[in-house]
């Protein structure tokens, strides 16, 4: 099958999903379905919360067969308050990241109009049908543009990113959830 083909077989076999972001100066923005950006790009906004969501009406998937959780790595209030020069690794700056618990889907994950960013996600798919299913995702980086396309549950944003000299804002977040197997 070629890659074409594949990609147009994966996007019309797709599960639906809603994705919102929180952003700097903006807000809360609309609902996004898979494969759309939540929030912006090359705007210099940040964002600061999400919440992720598999349209279980519209796909027919119930929450104990397949579900979301996720978390972030979020900016801390003091290194927010000081605005902390983020020019080195996480590793080299303890106390200016921490991570946030993994909440369930349509959770908000972040904090809204606290100025603070967030430089990683993580996505985990759970239920008794998880391992029927792929979760691909990515962000938007500050100064970098797209990331690759992370697989659950791995990180998309600063850690993820093998070149990555400093902790950067996060700006959106695409989804992208489908089965492994689709008859026909």
């Amino acid at each position: 099958m070629s890659s074409d083909l594949l990609y147009n077989h994966l996007i019309d076999n797709a599960i639906p999903i809603k994705v919102s972001a929180h952003i700097q100066f903006i807000g809360w923005m609309s609902d996004v379905s898979f494969l759309n950006i939540s929030g912006t790009r090359g705007n210099s906004c940040r964002m600061e919360a999400f919440k992720i969501s598999i349209d279980h009406i519209a796909s027919g998937i119930n929450t104990t067969d397949l579900r979301l959780e996720y978390n972030a790595m979020v900016e801390t209030e003091e290194s927010a308050a000081v605005n902390i020069n983020f020019d080195h690794r996480l590793h080299d700056n303890p106390g200016i990241f921490e991570p946030t618990e993994f909440v369930p889907e349509g959770t908000i994950c972040g904090t809204e109009n606290k100025n603070r960013r967030i430089m990683d996600v993580c996505i985990r798919l759970k239920g008794l049908r998880a391992r029927e299913y792929k979760l691909m995702y990515r962000s938007h980086m500050q100064g970098i543009g797209d990331t690759e396309w992370a697989f659950a549950p791995y990180e998309s944003g600063t850690s993820s990113y093998q070149n990555a000299s400093s902790n950067r804002r996060l700006e959106c977040l695409r989804v992208f959830l489908y089965p492994i197997y689709v008859p026909g």
